[in-house]
């Protein structure tokens, strides 16, 4: 062990790569004496890139193979980028508030995932199906418009990542994609179009209907989550 007795080692036998116990390695073709981390790091990235098949490394008595794939022929991955960006925030919230009600089975496509409606005034995020319906809305400056759907695990994640800080966000002919200083999150829309809630909305005929304060409803509404955790299936409001 030792980096400097090391180097004079490999140095002296010309010996093509050399290293000791306390991390330092050399290559010798390029840059001999060399122990940079991050230069090994990337020539051995290199040299098995350029290695099909398996790499085989031989340590005193036991020998380790590694399966590579060739950097030709390793898939590049391509962000798209939009051309117009809008702004919205407050994800994580609204991911909560209608994650509920989004189901991958047992509903029609247009049901499924979570539908952003954005205009240059506010934007509003739907989902639905074929028994509820969750819609909500907020008021802000978001320039422009658009509307897509997304899957529900990916809302997840983007809910997770940017919390309810402000996004910019924009559509490609197959994507959206999520930007703000540090991160880009780009994701596959839904192709489908979503089931227009205004018109299912507007069907909706009531009886009757009255404004009330939300903390006179609240105890109603438990007594009725109450009545059917006993066993009964309909309640009268």
């Amino acid at each position: 062990t030792g980096n400097s007795w090391t180097r004079y080692a490999v140095n002296k036998d010309k010996l093509p790569f050399g290293g000791e116990y306390s991390g330092h390695l050399y290559f010798t073709d390029r840059w001999p004496g060399l122990d940079s981390g991050l230069y090994n790091g990337l020539r051995m990235l290199e040299i098995l890139s350029k290695t099909e098949g398996l790499a085989t490394i031989i340590s005193g008595n036991c020998t380790y193979t590694i399966s590579t794939l060739n950097a030709k022929e390793f898939p590049k991955f391509e962000v798209p980028f939009p051309g117009n960006m809008a702004n919205i925030s407050g994800m994580a919230q609204m991911y909560a508030k209608t994650r509920a009600t989004v189901l991958s089975s047992g509903v029609p496509d247009t049901m499924k995932g979570i539908h952003f409606d954005i205009h240059p005034n506010g934007f509003r995020v739907i989902s639905c199906n074929l028994q509820n319906i969750s819609m909500v809305s907020k008021m802000t400056d978001c320039g422009m418009g658009m509307d897509f759907t997304l899957p529900k695990t990916t809302l997840m994640y983007l809910a997770a990542a940017a919390g309810d800080e402000e996004l910019q966000v924009g559509m490609t002919n197959t994507h959206v994609v999520f930007m703000k200083e540090g991160m880009v999150f780009s994701a596959r829309k839904l192709a489908h179009e979503y089931v227009n809630v205004d018109d299912v909305l507007n069907r909706l005929k009531p009886v009757c209907s009255m404004k009330v304060e939300y903390e006179d409803f609240k105890p109603k509404l438990e007594e009725i989550y109450a009545i059917a955790q006993m066993g009964e299936k309909t309640s009268y409001i």
